[in-house]
């Protein structure tokens, strides 16, 4: 592996990190949401249980 290719990876990975960084957080936001909307339920439940 020639240093000069892993200059050229690296910078690749930084351009397509803050995408994919992009979809975790989005991704991550929409399944803390969902686990908020779920928290009540399953307190709901085990209170009715």
């Amino acid at each position: 592996m020639p240093p000069s290719d892993g200059q050229r990876s690296q910078p690749n990975v930084v351009e397509i990190a803050p995408e994919s960084i992009a979809r975790v957080s989005s991704a991550s936001s929409a399944a803390g949401r969902a686990h908020t909307a779920n928290k009540p339920h399953i307190s709901a439940n085990t209170k009715r249980s």
